[in-house]
């Protein structure tokens, strides 16, 4: 039994699903600001950026990506946008493993 599912691949060619000996580990916590701080053990150093500045991403090298994710999700209609009744909150983000992201 495929518990997965079969997978299209991007060429409309079939893909084989398996199981790899590769993990990724993520730890959220939602932030009382709305900073967003993003760390990796493939990289060296936090990276901090605000959810009110997230169309300014230069410089952010392998965190533009996450920090893209957010932006995107803003322009399909999540509300990152201070509220009247309160901000959306910030949050810290740690990955652990192999390389998760693209460079």
């Amino acid at each position: 039994m495929n518990l997965i599912g079969e997978h299209t691949d991007y060429n409309e060619g079939f893909a084989l699903p398996f199981g790899i000996d590769r993990s990724t580990v993520a730890a959220l916590h939602l932030r009382a600001d709305r900073s967003v701080r993003l760390a990796t053990d493939f990289a060296a150093g936090i990276v901090e950026t605000e959810l009110d500045s997230l169309t300014d991403i230069a410089g952010l090298g392998w965190a533009a990506h996450p920090v893209g994710v957010a932006w995107a999700l803003g322009q399909f209609g999540a509300e990152l946008a201070p509220r009247s009744r309160g901000a959306t909150p910030g949050l810290s983000a740690a990955w652990l493993g192999p390389r998760p992201l693209p460079s």
